[in-house]
């Protein structure tokens, strides 16, 4: 067979004359197309967004939702055992109501005591204001033991001149009888010399010596009696003694009427005192003791969301970081997330906020506002935070009366003391200002 009969000749015909060079090449499918257009569309639409797009940084906090007349805590001066309590959590009562009762046990107490002490204080002798063996009386006097004690000091500096002075009075009489009877003898001897002068049996030498000797004790003998006793110092302790002892019988009277007026105070206070009051109006929040317990003086006996006469809108009042919290504003807008509603199905309630406190809530302030000194820890966390106050708006489409994010919101009221959640929209951002900083960075722009 010869070489040219190795292939076919349809085939070397096929060869030198190609089939199908008058139709287009397909290099990218149909569906390659779709997929480069999708892409192309998404990247415009990030850059769309990038450049007319928002993202929003929120602040979020914590708090709690109370009617516009804020909480009140409600306290008694005094202390004492509850002995009825006649509201619970959730009703509803008026200013000026008796929502509990308490025994002033202590007071009682206290009024027998200053019974006593009135009974012993009435006994004093305010003449002799002496110490009697009464253990009453005992205890009455260290009610004003440094009067007391001065008054003692006193009176024994008295006692004390009054010996030193009979002391001195006795030696001076002494001194003067034995001057007096040397000035006797004297003026006899003075005599008897001037007789015997007058007769010429003595001289005038001895005359003069004899009249000086007698001179010398008329001089003692006026010495001695115009000599001072310690009279002085004597007048000085009495005076002093009367005064300290005007000072602690004035003290006593005083103590008197000051123990009668303040027993029928105690006694009017026993006796009128004994209701804890409602001061506003409002729902009762929480009750915090029952019929039985103890009350501390100026404790807080239940809690009252105060109901306010302008508005019966309800606020939130959220505590934010204050890392976040200080770039608050009034007029922002706010989410409120209700501990009582699922924010994935129910949505949110929506808000503005009307306040921002200027300085970090402290927990006596927080403890304040919200009635409740355990809620302080449980919403700071004992970290340092921002009062926030929202006002929640208001829509009568709603069945809770507020408007919620979604267009009809939860079938249910809200109540004030529910727990919450806030995100505080703080600032919009673009998102391509997020990127240009970046891309500074690796570029030398």
């Amino acid at each position: 067979m010869s070489e040219n009969k190795i292939f076919r000749k349809v085939a070397l015909d096929r060869l030198s004359s190609p089939e199908e060079l008058d139709q287009r090449l397909t290099v990218v499918s149909p569906i390659g197309w779709m997929a480069l257009v999708a892409v192309g569309l998404l990247i415009l639409a990030g850059l769309l967004w990038g450049i007319f797009g928002r993202i929003s940084d929120k602040a979020v906090g914590s708090g709690i939702i109370i009617s516009g007349g804020g909480i009140t805590g409600v306290a008694h001066h005094a202390a004492g055992q509850v002995t009825d309590v006649s509201v619970r959590d959730g009703d509803r009562v008026f200013k000026g109501q008796v929502i509990a009762r308490i025994e002033q046990t202590g007071l009682a107490a206290e009024i027998n005591k200053s019974k006593e002490n009135l009974a012993a204080a009435k006994k004093i002798d305010l003449d002799k204001l002496e110490l009697s063996g009464n253990q009453l009386t005992i205890n009455l006097y260290s009610q004003f033991s440094e009067i007391y004690r001065d008054y003692l000091t006193a009176q024994a500096n008295v006692n004390t001149q009054k010996k030193h002075y009979e002391s001195e009075k006795a030696n001076n009489e002494n001194e003067l009888e034995l001057a007096k009877a040397q000035y006797e003898a004297g003026l006899r001897k003075y005599n008897n010399y001037k007789t015997l002068y007058d007769q010429g049996a003595v001289s005038q030498d001895e005359l003069i010596e004899v009249e000086q000797e007698y001179m010398n004790r008329v001089y003692n003998t006026k010495k001695y009696k115009l000599n001072e006793l310690p009279l002085a110092q004597l007048k000085e302790a009495e005076a002093a003694f009367a005064a300290q002892k005007q000072r602690l019988k004035y003290t006593i009277t005083v103590y008197i009427a000051d123990l009668e007026n303040n027993i029928q105070k105690m006694q009017r206070d026993l006796l009128n005192n004994n209701d804890v009051i409602a001061g506003v109006s409002g729902r009762v929040l929480e009750m915090k003791l029952k019929k039985g317990d103890m009350l501390q003086a100026g404790g807080v006996i239940c809690t009252i969301a105060e109901e306010n006469e302008q508005t019966d809108s309800l606020e939130a009042i959220l505590y934010v970081p204050v890392e976040k919290g200080k770039r608050i504003i009034p007029g922002m807008a706010v989410n409120i997330s209700p501990s009582t509603v699922k924010k994935e199905e129910e949505g949110f309630m929506l808000g503005n906020v009307v306040s921002v406190s200027e300085y970090p809530a402290s927990s006596q302030r927080m403890a304040l506002t919200l009635g409740n000194p355990d809620l302080v820890q449980q919403l700071s966390g004992n970290n340092a935070t921002i009062e926030v106050r929202v006002k929640l708006i208001m829509d009568s489409g709603t069945i809770s009366g507020y408007k919620w994010s979604t267009p009809q919101g939860p079938a249910i009221v809200i109540d004030d003391g529910t727990f919450c959640n806030g995100e505080v929209k703080v600032e919009q951002k673009r998102p391509i200002s997020m990127i240009i900083p970046f891309i500074k960075k690796i570029l030398p722009i």
